[in-house]
């Protein structure tokens, strides 16, 4: 329901580090990010940014950060770049 989707973003954002009603610490999107990989998730930036309310622009630099330090890699079968773009485990 839409009341306990609610509850669930508040919940989602207290266990993220939430700074500010819209802001959410880089390194905890980052180790968010990491552990949907690691447990096999395929990510897109649009995804994150609707699933944690976070800034697209940031979402894809930490991405590009994952990718620099061997942590993630952009699906070879899906389009390479903008928001759609999927991001998979290394």
């Amino acid at each position: 329901s839409v009341a306990s989707r609610g509850l669930g973003d508040v919940y989602k954002r207290q266990l993220l580090g939430l700074r500010s009603a819209d802001r959410i610490s880089a390194v905890s999107v980052e180790d968010w990010i990491v552990t949907q990989l690691n447990n096999g998730e395929v990510l897109t930036s649009r995804h994150v940014a609707d699933e944690l309310g976070a800034d697209r622009k940031e979402i894809s630099e930490i991405f590009s950060h994952l990718r620099r330090t061997g942590k993630a890699r952009i699906d070879p079968t899906g389009p390479q770049r903008g928001p759609t773009t999927r991001w998979i485990a290394v």
